[in-house]
């Protein structure tokens, strides 16, 4: 039995005690209560460990700060043409990742002086619950029992808040934690077929907008995915890949390519989506409005594919990746979540594979395309339900239901990304509390969570990222945005705001399923 179980056992006892049953019960409760020890967690050797992360930060910001100057002063100085382009790459990926090991070593320092202040209100508290509990111990000895009973129950609470104050500080400092190993974790590209400059180079691409750490390209889950299939390679393919990868033009180029080997193309498909995007290799816009539908931002934005050009106002021209007006949010959201891992598939979205030709990069041409893809999409899952499923729209029922969402999520994302999805009923705020450590680990691997929520209607979304105790979320309405987990736990997901940064009232509030990879 836990401390808490004690705890909770003897306040109940107090609670049912009666003037028959006191004599026996109120004392065997108190004793309970006396006998529980304090929390585990020494806040001063956290506090410790805390300060030394800290004190490292400075010499690593100074270096980073010098290597910067170094890759933007003083190499074009020294070295020019291809050689001096491949050193750069890697001078830039080793800059930005001396720049986040002093990030990761500042976060680790915050969290875990969370933890030791976490640690320190926890034996504050229990320490304030010692005097209830001597004076109910005392009460007991001079037999006045309904005054031991109320200062054990007041006594018992602050037990009971105590250890609560110690678990939710371990749990906050694991989760954050766990979010920095998974981080750490995409650096590790365990492949003997490219060398460790490469692996950097390749680590450290990310787009040019947005946060460098929060919009790189190949995520944790993707970075050893790539890594699988190029050692799986026959040798003839194996060479066919290192050589796109050497001649691509920019970081961001390698990253893309390897992502989409990632995404489970064959070489073949990997050479083809290679030739359509080289033109552009060294334009990190270009690739980014093209490949990479979504930037995370720190607040709420619209989500649109930007076509190049722009109107007689000088305002771009812009198609949003939006449901619109149909009942397709199920087959939109897994669209987008196969776009943000497949490049292939969001070139094919974007440009209709004709990356050249302005009539097919255009929005109206991407708009056409997508709410094309949507429909299949959606029609195609409807086609796979169930018997029940099928009753339901034998009667008019729009929408797709959660079996069918498990069903296109299954071959739209999880065939491209090695995952098998699979849907949890969420009944209730414990539900919801329980799986959030599960979601929370997928997005920060790089893997989008379907999940459903009703309470004014139905609706499907996206959570896509994760920081601390905010979720990022695709809604298929057109706009990304980030909500806390306990608006997410507690049945307040219309809390989401919109690109006006204002609550998205008519959202349904309550997370009724999640469909979890694995």
């Amino acid at each position: 039995m836990s401390e808490l179980d004690t705890i909770g056992t003897a306040l109940g006892r107090l609670e049912m005690s009666n003037l028959s049953t006191a004599p026996l019960v109120v004392p065997a409760a108190i004793a309970s209560l006396a006998g529980v020890p304090a929390p585990k967690g020494d806040s001063d050797a956290v506090q410790l460990i805390a300060d030394a992360f800290g004190k490292a930060c400075g010499p690593i910001d100074q270096v980073a700060f010098d290597m910067e100057n170094a890759t933007q002063r003083d190499l074009p100085e020294v070295w020019v043409g291809r050689t001096g382009d491949l050193a750069g790459d890697v001078m830039v990926a080793v800059t930005e990742d001396i720049k986040e090991s002093g990030q990761v070593f500042d976060k680790a320092k915050k969290i875990l002086a969370n933890l030791s202040a976490g640690f320190a209100d926890a034996h504050r508290k229990f320490g304030d619950a010692q005097d209830p509990l001597r004076r109910a111990v005392d009460a007991c000895d001079h037999k006045e029992y309904e005054t031991a009973r109320s200062l054990g129950r007041s006594a018992g609470e602050g037990l009971a808040a105590a250890y609560l104050a110690a678990a939710e500080a371990s749990r906050v400092a694991v989760r954050d934690l766990e979010a920095l190993t998974d981080q750490a974790r995409a650096h590790a590209m365990n492949t003997g077929n490219l060398d460790n400059s490469d692996k950097l180079v390749l680590a450290e691409s990310a787009i040019p907008d947005g946060a460098h750490n929060d919009n790189l390209i190949l995520s944790e889950s993707e970075a050893q995915r790539a890594a699988q299939r190029l050692d799986g390679l026959s040798d003839a393919d194996r060479k066919r890949m290192e050589d796109l990868l050497t001649h691509a033009k920019s970081p961001q180029e390698r990253a893309y390519l390897m992502k989409t080997l990632a995404a489970g193309h064959s070489v073949d498909e990997v050479s083809k989506f290679g030739e359509l995007i080289h033109g552009h290799g060294d334009d990190p816009k270009w690739l980014e409005q093209k490949l990479t539908p979504i930037v995370t931002q720190t607040q709420s934005a619209s989500v649109e594919y930007q076509d190049g050009t722009f109107d007689s106002s000088g305002k771009p021209n812009a198609g949003s990746w939006t449901q619109g007006a149909y009942p397709t949010c199920v087959a939109s959201s897994t669209v987008m979540a196969r776009a943000m891992v497949d490049p292939a598939y969001a070139l094919s979205l974007t440009t209709g594979n004709k990356p050249d030709d302005p009539a097919s990069t255009s929005k109206d041409a991407f708009l056409r395309r997508l709410r094309d893809e949507q429909a299949t999409t959606y029609d195609h899952g409807r086609d796979e339900g169930s018997l029940i499923d099928k009753a339901h729209q034998l009667f008019g029922a729009d929408g797709m239901y959660p079996d069918e969402g498990r069903t296109i999520a299954n071959e739209d994302i999880g065939r491209y990304t090695g995952q098998t999805y699979d849907l949890h009923d969420l009944g209730n705020a414990g539900d919801r509390r329980n799986v959030l450590p599960d979601i929370e680990r997928a997005v920060d691997q790089g893997q989008p969570v379907p999940f459903q929520v009703n309470g004014n209607g139905g609706h499907q979304m996206l959570v896509i990222g994760h920081k601390g105790d905010q979720l990022e979320i695709y809604n298929p309405w057109g706009n990304t945005g980030w909500i806390s987990e306990d608006a997410f736990i507690n049945g307040h997901v219309n809390d989401l705001p919109g690109p006006d940064q204002k609550p998205q009232t008519a959202l349904p509030p309550n997370v009724g399923g999640v469909l979890l990879p694995h």
